[in-house]
C-alpha cells in the first residue's frame, strides 16, 4: 500500500512539472513566433519601398 501511494505521489510530481515546461515552452514559442512575425513585415515593407530618385543600372529614374 505504501508504495502505491509514493507512486502516485511521484507520477502527480511528474504530471505537475511536465505541465509547467509545457507551459514555459509554448510562451517561448508564442515570443519567438511574434519576433519572427514583426521582422518578416520589416523585411516585407523594406522589399516594397520604392526609390523615387536616383539610377537603376545608369538609367536614371523618371
Amino acid at each position: 500500500m505504501g508504495a502505491t501511494k509514493a507512486l502516485m505521489i511521484l507520477m502527480g510530481i511528474v504530471l505537475i512539472v511536465d505541465g509547467i515546461t509545457d507551459l514555459i515552452l509554448i510562451a517561448s514559442l508564442s515570443r519567438t513566433v511574434r519576433h519572427m512575425k514583426k521582422e518578416a513585415e520589416m523585411a516585407r515593407q523594406e522589399a516594397e519601398a520604392v526609390e523615387t530618385t536616383g539610377t537603376i543600372d545608369g538609367n536614371p529614374i523618371e
